[in-house]
């Protein structure tokens, strides 16, 4: 009889084990590591995602936009359930028009994130814009959650006959 009701047990026990495993291997989650930007002009990190800027030509003295553009590697895609956020620095000479810009404020595709910021320079000129971003980029077995990750580009001013 003790044997019988070792038996139940184990079984009982060897079930708990794969459910367990069942339900809690759908996707790993993890922070990944900060890479540093490749060079000075865009942000990278060449194993989750790169930054590039649109036409990023303003004139000066008018407010006008310029769109970020994250895009994931190959073998990734945008997550378009995080939370995603931007918080960029304004300087005395190029204003920007939301310091902060939530998920709500961008355009989240699989394929690319697109951030529009909307800059006024005071006067012609190269500005370099840095902040911080929150973002998240998956395939089918993981998830990158990036956090604080550093981002770098440059505005250029120019009189404003001479912008575009």
């Amino acid at each position: 009889m003790a044997n019988h009701m070792w038996m139940k047990f184990s079984i009982l026990a060897a079930l708990a084990v794969m459910i367990t495993m069942v339900v809690g291997c759908e996707r790993e989650t993890y922070d990944a590591e900060a890479v540093q930007p490749e060079s000075d002009s865009a942000t990278s990190n060449s194993h989750h995602y790169n930054v590039r800027v649109g036409d990023a030509r303003v004139a000066a003295g008018d407010e006008e936009e310029v769109v970020l553009e994250v895009v994931p590697s190959p073998d990734l895609k945008i997550n378009l359930d995080f939370p995603w956020s931007i918080e960029l620095e304004s300087s005395e000479d190029l204003q920007l028009g939301a310091s902060t810009i939530d998920a709500d404020g961008m355009q989240l595709l699989e394929e690319q994130a697109r951030i529009p910021v909307s800059v006024t320079a005071q006067s012609a000129g190269e500005y370099e814009v840095e902040g911080r971003a929150t973002l998240s980029v998956c395939n089918d077995d993981v998830c990158h959650i990036l956090r604080d990750e550093p981002v770098k580009f440059v505005v250029e001013a120019a009189e404003s006959d001479e912008a575009n």
